[in-house]
């Protein structure tokens, strides 16, 4: 049930001073720089640590996996740079064959 949008306290009747205020935050004094830094409340502390470990444990995790990939992919293009090479070796060798071929017909007539 939601109260009326119009709703006001009844003339003479004062507001109550529900006595909330705001701790003062405790502050760490630096010395020789005179600055004052305010501590980080427990949640800000807490939910920094579990963000860290969790990162840490994440990447301590997935760096073999990842790991065996790039081994796997480094092996799979080496292979393919090997074959180019091969192939190109024989596409040079049989260019230079045919052309001496070719000499050797022209001196041969």
């Amino acid at each position: 049930m939601v109260p009326p949008s119009d709703l006001e306290a009844p003339q003479g009747v004062e507001k109550e001073d529900t006595g909330e205020t705001q701790p003062e935050a405790p502050k760490l004094s630096i010395p020789y720089i005179d600055i004052q830094v305010p501590y980080p409340s427990a949640e800000i502390v807490a939910t920094a640590t579990y963000a860290a470990v969790t990162a840490v444990a994440a990447t301590t995790l997935a760096t073999p996996f990842f790991d065996t990939i790039k081994k796997n992919l480094q092996k799979q293009l080496q292979a393919k740079v090997n074959k180019w090479k091969e192939n190109r070796k024989k596409k040079e060798t049989s260019l230079t064959e045919s052309k001496e071929n070719e000499e050797n017909l022209k001196k041969n007539k």
